[in-house]
């Protein structure tokens, strides 16, 4: 059992055996196992957390280091794109949208872009749910002149693309369910005949506010789902 003493409280019975401002393990452990045996009363002894709140904290830890990832790969592909294919970041500038990574996929190089037809561009544009307009004003900007770039850096940079495509889908995926598990801690209850309960389908977790008013202890004592969830933010 740990009981958590306030460090100035401790310096206040230090005084009591000594004057002297000299400080010892040996003599602060006395003091504290004094401390601890006179004044026991008015400690309280540290709780551990529940296994719910313990798993809770490795989700949203789990989760931020999800999201840099992401932010990662997102950044690379934007630095990616720029050397490789300006003209995709014009057309695309959501690079975690689906529409974006089929966008990519399907011409991955300047070359494929400027190959492509009125009719062909319809067809992938209709296929991802862009409006007529939309595509209409996408396609000029399709057809403006653009700088060249070297066949050698479009090469190389092509397949780069591929890859970060691929990897920033998985992390997209991964850091909406990670999204998912981590609110799924934190529904709303509602109340039921004057007591807060659960919504059906939460199981036995309940949101941080009946948590933290003392309420639903289900989770663990108050205060330690506040703590697993600080790092983390919808």
């Amino acid at each position: 059992m740990v009981f958590p003493v306030n460090p100035k409280a401790l310096d206040r019975a230090r005084d009591r055996f000594r004057m002297s401002q000299a400080k010892s393990d040996p003599f602060d452990a006395q003091v504290l196992a004094t401390f601890l045996r006179t004044d026991h009363a008015h400690l309280h002894a540290l709780q551990p957390s529940s296994e719910a709140a313990q798993e809770l904290k490795l989700l949203t830890r789990d989760y931020a280091r999800l999201v840099r990832e992401q932010t990662r790969l997102l950044n690379q592909l934007t630095v990616t794109l720029k050397e490789d294919s300006p003209r995709a970041l014009e057309l695309c500038p959501d690079l975690t949208t689906q529409r974006a990574w089929a966008f990519l996929r399907a011409y991955p190089t300047p070359a494929a872009l400027a190959a492509l037809t009125p009719k062909q561009w319809q067809r992938f544009a209709g296929s991802h749910h862009w409006s007529a307009e939309h595509a209409t004003a996408l396609w000029e900007r399709i057809r403006a002149p653009q700088l060249p770039v070297p066949p050698h850096v479009v090469r190389a940079k092509s397949r780069l693309v591929g890859v970060v495509v691929t990897q920033l889908n998985g992390a997209v995926s991964a850091v909406a369910d990670y999204r998912e598990a981590v609110t799924d801690f934190s529904r709303p209850c509602r109340r039921r005949r004057g007591r807060r309960r659960c919504q059906p389908g939460t199981g036995s977790l309940c949101p941080p506010s009946g948590l933290s008013s003392g309420i639903c202890r289900a989770v663990g004592p108050p205060g330690s789902i506040s703590r697993a969830i600080a790092a983390w933010s919808p």
